[in-house]
């Protein structure tokens, strides 16, 4: 039943926190902006080997 717009499942998982799923798809982003992160640094690195080498 609806008790003032929200409904008892609402109540109950905002008493418990995020949901597992919520969780997953923050821990899937970080993963995801730390890998391009370390990938954007392979990146200039590489290009500074590759410049010393050249000259």
């Amino acid at each position: 039943m609806m008790e003032g717009g929200v409904t008892k499942q609402d109540t109950s998982q905002a008493a418990h926190g995020p949901d597992t799923r919520e969780i997953a798809n923050v821990v899937e982003f970080m993963h995801t902006a730390d890998a391009r992160s370390v990938n954007a640094l392979m990146v200039a690195t590489n290009g500074e080997i590759g410049q010393g080498v050249r000259d």
